[in-house]
């Protein structure tokens, strides 16, 4: 159990988000109320850091509500990389492939953690220049003995299509969300759109197995610096 009477609110965002500070050590940090959870990922995730995961320094549930405590991030979302025609293709495949290194610390957890809503508003690349992964909302435990999702959580046009209750969602899913925005961000590089498009075929068994395999193709195929 965690002390949260210790942390007072600073600035209150919504209903699900606000700024505290812990009165004790004076750290900064941002407190989620949480509706929609699978208490597992975020465990996972307190006993387990990962520098593109923010760091959680608590966890309460209540009788509704997981309440987290994690890392403030600051810096730009993933949208400012993806449509910055002015970043040299190299840097900007860079922060790609750090965005694969966590998705393969998901993927790779002993039950792997699917994100489920990748998206470039859920990735914030931080003022130092390091890719974070955000917001476990709608992540899931996988289990290789279901056959589907039990609800649709995810965002419409990046989510992919067996998230739509046809088949469950696996680690292919996230893959499937990087390889649309790598066809956003790459456009005139035919190498990448052909590796996109794999990455985000309809069917999961065309598409790359998991973040690693991705990865590995990217930096097999255009050796960033």
């Amino acid at each position: 159990m965690n002390n949260f009477a210790e942390y007072k609110e600073l600035y209150h965002y919504d209903s699900k988000r606000s700024l505290v500070i812990n009165q004790v050590t004076g750290d900064i940090r941002m407190m989620k109320r949480l509706e929609h959870f699978d208490e597992n990922v975020y465990a996972y995730l307190y006993a387990n850091g990962n520098e593109h995961v923010p760091k959680i320094y608590g966890l309460y549930k209540d009788s509704q509500n997981l309440i987290v405590i994690e890392e403030v991030i600051q810096g730009n979302t993933f949208d400012i990389i993806i449509n910055d025609k002015n970043m040299p293709a190299n840097k900007k495949l860079g922060m790609f492939l750090e965005l694969l290194e966590g998705l393969t610390f998901l993927h790779n957890a002993p039950s792997p953690i699917i994100h489920r809503d990748l998206k470039p508003s859920n990735i914030m690349v931080t003022t130092e220049g390091k890719v974070k992964i955000l917001d476990y909302d709608a992540a899931k435990i996988y289990k290789p003995d279901s056959n589907g999702d039990t609800t649709f959580i995810g965002t419409v046009g990046v989510a992919a299509p067996e998230q739509y209750g046809f088949m469950q969602s696996d680690p292919r899913s996230d893959v499937y969300a990087v390889g649309k925005m790598l066809a956003v961000a790459f456009p005139n590089d035919s190498r990448i759109q052909k590796i996109a498009a794999r990455a985000s075929s309809f069917d999961p068994k065309d598409r790359y197995t998991n973040a690693q395999e991705l990865s590995d193709v990217l930096s097999k195929k255009l050796s960033p610096t």
